[in-house]
């Protein structure tokens, strides 16, 4: 799916073919207005998506409520989240106006230039259209997405959820304390005691570091003398830096706000509650060092399974020997592969085929993909 940006570029050059036939000075004013336009939308729709998250939404930390330290440096982020979303909508609302200005000055621009505007105006709404349905389509896939993450519901992140244990054989010996770690899930995280100050200034910096880039980078307007590079988006971003504060004194003053109410939290010497008993600790650390199981999630993730090692061995040569599925290799094939796309992709970039950038999607070290096996437990 193209992100906004590019279904912006891939729009404004449309309406540009479309409205070639006008001189270049009414061109110019029609292509304006139609930016205007889509901004005047994109601002719109972000304005609502904000206010629907504000009503439905309820914030959490991603951490679990077990301690009165935990409780308030949720609460600290709640309302830090809170007080920026208000504080975009203000912004937005802002720049909103400020193309519904635009706008206006634009139309009277271009009815001074044309005596008949009714056929430019139709290729504007009709690109409005399509971008109002692109970004109408993104807000409700990411509402969605932010309800089944339990942003919206923390009932099921509150819930204990225990996985059924399975052992192959059956008379495998686990104890209740092993099995107890067992049920609550390969995802499962145990909790430190202590909270470690170091890494939370970390998380909060890239959050306000992200804050600043997402504010610096909003009116990139789409460069239309070219044709966007599909490798671009794929090549890794190296940058470190940060837009220096004094951009947006609404972000400057929610961010010097979330960082004094996060402060005395992160200087007390408040511990979490452990998620784990000491027995529980134990029995991690005695499944960690057993060699002689191997643990796996069930094919559809139901279920723990913990599987005699000399049986998984056992079962992976039995299938890795039919020889209707499975080829024994005589050597490594990935050298070969890695020279013949390596070839064709510098050919296909010579002949202007591919952009060079291209040549930054070929895996330097490519590696041979490890088998494994998922039992599958019939209900």
């Amino acid at each position: 799916m193209p992100s906004l940006k590019q279904t912006v570029s891939a729009l404004y050059r449309e309406l540009k073919e479309q409205t070639s036939q006008y001189n270049p000075p009414v061109q110019k004013t029609i292509l304006n207005l139609a930016m205007a336009t889509f901004g005047k939308t994109r601002f719109a729709s972000h304005i609502k998506f904000i206010s629907t998250c504000l009503h439905r939404l309820k914030f959490n930390a991603n951490i679990t409520h077990e301690s009165s330290y935990l409780r308030r440096s949720s609460l600290a982020l709640n309302q830090c989240s809170r007080k920026l979303m208000r504080s975009a909508l203000s912004t937005m609302t802002d720049r909103k106006t400020h193309f519904d200005l635009q706008m206006r000055n634009l139309r009277s621009e271009l009815t001074s230039q044309l005596s008949d505007t009714k056929h430019a105006r139709h290729l504007i709404h009709m690109a409005n259209s399509q971008l109002f349905q692109f970004i109408s389509q993104i807000k409700t896939d990411r509402l969605k997405r932010l309800d089944s993450t339990g942003l919206v519901n923390q009932r099921k992140a509150s819930a204990a959820h225990h996985k059924l244990v399975v052992t192959i054989p059956p008379n495998l010996a686990l104890t209740e304390d092993e099995r107890s770690v067992l049920s609550k899930g390969l995802n499962f995280v145990p909790l430190d005691y202590s909270p470690k100050e170091f890494d939370i200034r970390q998380d909060v910096d890239a959050f306000y570091r992200r804050l600043r880039l997402k504010y610096h980078f909003q009116d990139e307007s789409p460069n239309d003398n070219s044709d966007p590079d599909p490798f671009e988006n794929l090549q890794p971003k190296r940058s470190t830096w940060t837009p220096p504060p004094g951009e947006n004194k609404i972000i400057d003053k929610v961010i010097n706000r979330c960082r004094d109410e996060l402060e005395p939290y992160l200087k007390s010497k408040a511990t979490y509650k452990p998620n784990m008993s000491q027995n529980e600790l134990s029995a991690l650390k005695k499944l960690k060092a057993n060699r002689d199981i191997i643990i796996k999630s069930a094919d559809k993730g139901g279920a723990v399974v913990v599987w005699d090692s000399n049986l998984y061995t056992e079962e992976a040569n039995r299938q890795l020997s039919d020889v209707s599925t499975y080829t024994k290799l005589n050597a490594d094939p990935n050298p070969a592969s890695q020279e013949a796309v390596s070839r064709k992709v510098k050919d296909l970039i010579k002949q202007k085929k591919l952009p060079a950038s291209a040549k930054s999607r070929i895996h330097p070290c490519p590696q041979i993909a490890n088998f494994y096996m998922l039992p599958k437990i019939h209900k």
